[in-house]
């Protein structure tokens, strides 16, 4: 054997022992990157399900009647945690295809009702779409409980000879913006309601970015910071070990700022301004479509409701006054043919109307959704 021919099997022999050193390495890496996600996994899973139904069956059972301890935390475990979100296009996610005891969302993003409407949409039925937040979605609540499974109700009641279809794609964290992409996604697909409500009014006042507020020096409010880690910018964002890892971001909320009356100001302008732009853009897109388009300012606990009766923390509540806000669409309510403002219905009320922090009753849902079918008959809204 040569020298070079000896020197050359040295070398690929020292290749082969690090190339297999390297690879051994690596798929320890994966392995333990693999093994710590599953086990952030299950404590992510288990802090979820503690975190939602912590508070005291006392103050529960005044929210949730008839309903035995055990099924309403099998429900609040169902409806808070462990379900899919999707990426979707220009609206960035939404709740994903579910199917559960007390909980259903069909893979197109709407959740059930008494039963789940159908898809594509039924031509000979009155169709109605949905859109909102977290308390359109109806968090929780049982798929019979919500909104707009109130509405279907109170709507099949009025009309018994015409099949009637509510959709609900209310979505965790969605305000207005969004609402209006996947209201624009839906038309472009070719699923074209009779009827479209956007039930607006939490979310709008919460995402706002403070460089629309005149506020440089930070980047968000820090309500932003939660919606961006739900959406799909970054795929890291699903893993549990990313969640569980400090931030590496600018500073998002400064107290001393949110506090300040000009910048509370600051925030409501936008906020109202940023919701009329997208009220007037899904009014003019209905218009064209041939979709009656409602929209509906809702409710909020700190807004013309006395926290007496509020069983919950209200200290997680809103940290500013939404007031001025809530004024701007009451006046622009009167000067439109479509919004239909239901900030001050909870005004003098003495009971408990929210069964967490922000979230709708069911017997608040149906309230508002006998509001909604009232505004609709009286306006001739339907077809």
């Amino acid at each position: 054997m040569s020298a070079s021919s000896g020197k050359l099997k040295t070398f690929w022999s020292r290749f082969a022992r690090g190339y297999t050193v390297l690879a051994v390495m690596l798929l320890n890496a994966c392995l333990c990157f693999a093994i710590i996600n599953l086990v952030l996994f299950g404590v992510e899973r288990y802090l979820d399900a503690s975190r939602f139904v912590t508070y005291e069956d006392e103050r529960l059972r005044l929210v949730y009647p008839g309903w035995e301890t055990a099924e309403r935390e099998a429900m609040l475990r169902e409806v808070w945690y462990g379900r899919p979100r999707s990426c979707q296009p220009f609206s960035m996610f939404q709740e994903g295809e579910y199917d559960g005891q007390y909980v259903n969302v069909h893979s197109a993003g709407y959740r059930a009702n008494q039963d789940m409407p159908p898809f594509p949409l039924d031509d000979e039925a009155l169709n109605v779409f949905v859109f909102g937040g977290s308390t359109t979605f109806g968090y929780g609540l049982a798929d019979w409980e919500t909104l707009p499974a109130a509405l279907q109700d109170v709507l099949r009641r009025q009309y018994p000879e015409q099949p009637v279809h509510v959709y609900n794609f209310g979505q965790a964290l969605y305000f207005s913006s969004l609402e209006l992409a996947l209201f624009q996604r839906m038309l472009r697909s070719g699923n074209v309601p009779d009827v479209a409500i956007f039930v607006d009014g939490l979310n709008d006042l919460s995402w706002v970015p403070l460089r629309d507020a005149q506020q440089p020096d930070i980047e968000f409010h820090h309500g932003y910071r939660t919606f961006l880690q739900f959406s799909c910018t970054t795929n890291s964002l699903t893993l549990p070990v990313a969640r569980f890892l400090p931030s590496s971001s600018p500073s998002y909320y400064d107290p001393d700022i949110i506090a300040a009356s000009e910048t509370q100001t600051n925030l409501m302008e936008a906020a109202t301004r940023r919701w009329t732009q997208n009220y007037e853009m899904a009014t003019a897109l209905g218009r064209e479509a041939g979709v009656q388009v409602i929209f509906v300012w809702q409710p909020i606990p700190q807004y013309g409701y006395n926290l007496q009766y509020h069983l919950f923390d209200a200290a997680e509540i809103h940290e500013y006054d939404v007031t001025p806000a809530y004024e701007a669409v009451r006046d622009l309510s009167q000067q439109s043919e479509n919004i239909l403002y239901l900030g001050d219905i909870q005004q003098a009320r003495q009971e408990p109307l929210y069964l967490d922090v922000v979230h709708y009753t069911a017997a608040f849902s149906r309230e508002i959704a006998q509001h909604i079918v009232d505004y609709m008959t009286t306006n001739q809204m339907l077809p």
